[in-house]
């Protein structure tokens, strides 16, 4: 087993939006000691581990991989970092020092990355409507807008009602067509007043991994 500096409990446990067949989906992050970290063979980019019995499905990053993914806008990652506590499984040092900095990439990359995956999941529901893909991709608007409002992210979200409607509910493609576009428009709206950081550079995460590896 891979030993992981900070577990969360995310995909829909995280969102509030499981049912009683969801699998439970964590994630992590390891960070390297510095004899791993100059070790050239015994290195990893991430550890995953699918358990069908249990229903349990675990991927354990490394911080190096993990940044990598992030500073390009990456969803389940950025996600990761915005875990309300209950849903925090494992924190040891030196989390706190990316957790205390981890504003910085909830920037305008973040959101377009949202705004393609909300865009590709409404696509899908053209061929056929599926509740869940609605969901999933009013659930990527509401990550935005929420972004856009207060450049902050926090689960579940500020649309939860809506989301569990279109999830668990009876809707029609009319209908997530309405909110998607009500939605969209508030995404909009708020990143354009608010001018939201472009992106997250590489010597800000340099900075950070610099100060969690203490080198």
């Amino acid at each position: 087993m891979i030993k992981a500096h900070y577990r969360v409990l995310a995909g829909s446990h995280m969102y509030g939006l499981n049912s009683e067949t969801s699998d439970k989906d964590i994630r992590g992050i390891r960070v390297p000691t510095k004899l791993q970290f100059l070790d050239l063979f015994n290195t990893f980019e991430h550890y995953t581990d699918c358990n069908k019995e249990t229903g349990v499905d675990l991927v354990i990053y490394d911080l190096r991989f993990f940044f990598r993914r992030i500073i390009n806008g990456d969803i389940g990652t950025t996600e990761m970092l915005f875990a309300s506590d209950p849903e925090i499984l494992e924190k040891s040092y030196p989390m706190d020092m990316l957790l205390s900095q981890r504003k910085i990439f909830l920037n305008q990359k973040f959101v377009d990355t949202l705004l393609r995956c909300a865009a590709a999941h409404r696509k899908e529901l053209l061929t056929e409507y599926r509740p869940k893909v609605a969901c999933h991709s009013l659930r990527c608007l509401a990550e935005a807008e929420m972004v856009g409002i207060s450049r902050d992210l926090s689960f579940p979200s500020h649309r939860q009602d809506i989301l569990k409607e279109f999830k668990f509910g009876q809707t029609t493609l009319p209908q997530f067509d309405k909110m998607y576009n009500e939605i969209l428009q508030s995404v909009i709206k708020h990143t354009v007043k608010n001018k939201l950081r472009p992106e997250a550079t590489p010597e800000m995460v340099n900075k950070i991994f610099r100060e969690m590896m203490n080198i």
